[in-house]
């Protein structure tokens, strides 16, 4: 779920992602597009973390 992280088996048939724990409704393409965009972030703000400290060296 990209809301809460929760992991939700579904056929790929069912084009609809219903969240169990924090009922957020999304249609699958754009709840898989925004865990990916979150990832992206996340890695982006590690490699800053990385080279901020490389610098200080």
């Amino acid at each position: 779920c990209s809301n809460c992280g929760h992991k939700v088996k579904k056929p790929l048939s069912q084009r609809m992602h219903n969240c169990p724990v924090c009922h957020t409704s999304l249609c699958r393409d754009l709840n898989a597009a925004i865990i990916i965009r979150n990832r992206g972030k996340h890695d982006l703000y590690k490699q800053a973390q990385k080279m901020s400290s490389l610098k200080s060296l």
